[in-house]
């Protein structure tokens, strides 16, 4: 791998990593939020049926919504996660797609969050994108170098 290259990925993998570290604290205030809302709460009823799940897996970084939909009865309950459709366009969440999963109490809260991840999976899929074509660009310049004499170094170009 070249320098400028490897600096290159360097310099993206830091821009990743720290949106991915921003994702996680939302995640978090998230809960923290609704955690002290559903302090008060006497049943499940009462209780989120939303769960937001941060994951990162190389350049790849989610920050999505589930549904819990929960079947029987007393101690034998089970939760069954439910995947929420987000826009694929501005990759978002519509405030309908997510007012079916919350309670009335959290909708406030959750479509605040949203806000929040918005711009972060936005970042995310524009980050990821320069990976793959930086991947790519690396990948032809190896497979077909320029002559010497094409190449610029650095202090020709900083005329």
């Amino acid at each position: 791998m070249s320098e400028k290259h490897e600096r290159l990925m360097a310099a993206l993998e830091v821009c990743l990593h720290d949106l991915h570290r921003q994702g996680v604290e939302v995640v978090a205030d998230h809960w923290d939020r609704i955690k002290e809302q559903e302090r008060g709460a006497t049943s499940w009823e009462h209780k989120s049926r939303l769960q937001l799940v941060s994951h990162r897996q190389g350049s790849n970084i989610q920050l999505r919504w589930v549904g819990a939909k929960w079947y029987g009865v007393g101690a034998n309950r089970k939760s069954m996660k439910v995947t929420i459709k987000r826009s694929g366009r501005d990759l978002s969440y519509t405030e309908a797609a997510l007012a079916k999963w919350a309670r009335d109490w959290e909708l406030k809260i959750v479509m605040e969050t949203e806000a929040r991840l918005t711009p972060i999976r936005r970042q995310a899929a524009h980050y990821a994108k320069a990976i793959i074509s930086a991947r790519a660009a690396h990948a032809i310049a190896t497979k077909s170098p320029l002559p010497a004499e094409d190449v610029q170094s650095d202090s020709d170009s900083e005329d």
